[in-house]
């Protein structure tokens, strides 16, 4: 079913509860499920489905509320992949080698990859939390850099998730991708070759790099003193539809519950922007797989497999 305006920018959709995704490595719980939950969930997303401005800024999946952004202000819908734009695009730029032989350092890459997304009209957005705010950004004890959000903090560590739990981000891949998926277009690089050129990540770059534009860009999540800094998402919300997303803030504020949310149409885009030359349709579609690719490894890394996947369409 296509999604259709409703009214005052909210929309009607298909929204289907599926399985628990079964799997992950991390700690994120997504507690009991019950047939009230269900309904609270179901319905809450229905209520907070919204448009969002083509231009607004990508945002994470995260589930957790907003403070404000780092410039102060308030925040508003934006569009959500795993860490932001640029760390989805970084991410699989470096498991397809987009870059070739390119020499540079992760951050000369991430600039690059900035200005080409800005360029085809992607405002690049991200976020920490307010823990990671609270310590300039690093740890206290061992002084490693830090912003709060996983998929970037974590990021050497989930570009291998593709090569030593294969299987498994595969398979998340193929679920969230359907009929387009395709095993070829998940031929990436060598193992020793990502691990190497990410072995220099500083999460501090994303930051630095985005709020350089504006710091409006860069949301600041609510964090908590518990191992998972506030973190308690019951499901895994995919969207296939441009510019619409799940209204994070009032979802919360309305449910008291967290959902990860991903817009699939969203990384379409940003695959299209990153693909160029004569065989920009081939790349595109690496891209995309390995931008999706990225989605799952995120979820991996960070969930320990009790949720359950939601899809929207």
């Amino acid at each position: 079913m296509q999604i259709v305006e409703e009214f005052e920018g909210r929309f009607v959709a298909d929204v289907v509860l599926g399985e628990q995704i079964g799997v992950g490595t991390g700690n994120i719980n997504a507690g009991e499920w019950t047939s009230d939950r269900e309904t609270t969930i179901e319905e809450g997303i229905k209520r907070n489905l919204v448009s969002v401005d083509p231009y607004a800024p990508s945002c994470c999946i995260d589930g957790r509320g907003c403070v404000s952004c780092l410039n102060g202000e308030p925040t508003e819908p934006r569009h959500p992949v795993a860490g932001g734009a640029l760390v989805t695009a970084y991410a699989a730029a470096e498991l397809i080698g987009w870059f070739g032989d390119t020499v540079g350092t992760s951050r000369e890459k991430l600039e690059r990859i900035d200005r080409l997304l800005r360029t085809a009209g992607i405002t690049t957005g991200g976020h920490c939390d307010d823990a990671a705010a609270a310590v300039a950004f690093k740890d206290p004890t061992t002084g490693i850099p830090k912003t709060g959000c996983g998929a970037d903090d974590k990021l050497p560590e989930i570009v291998l998730l593709p090569y030593t739990e294969k299987e498994t981000v595969f398979a998340i891949t193929a679920a969230l991708l359907g009929e387009e998926y395709d095993t070829y277009n998940m031929q990436f690089v060598d193992e020793y070759t990502v691990k190497s050129q990410t072995k220099g990540w500083l999460p501090t770059d994303i930051i630095e790099v985005i709020s350089e534009q504006s710091g409006k860009n860069i949301e600041i999540l609510k964090s908590e003193s518990d191992a998972t800094h506030g973190h308690k998402e019951a499901a895994l919300v995919v969207i296939y539809t441009e510019n619409v997303t799940v209204d994070r803030d009032t979802f919360v504020a309305e449910t008291g519950e967290q959902v990860f949310v991903v817009n699939i149409a969203y990384i379409e885009k940003i695959a299209r922007a990153l693909a160029t030359g004569p065989a920009a349709v081939k790349q595109y579609t690496q891209l995309k797989h390995a931008m999706v690719a990225y989605q799952a490894a995120t979820y991996l890394k960070l969930c320990d497999g009790s949720q359950r996947i939601i899809t929207v369409t």
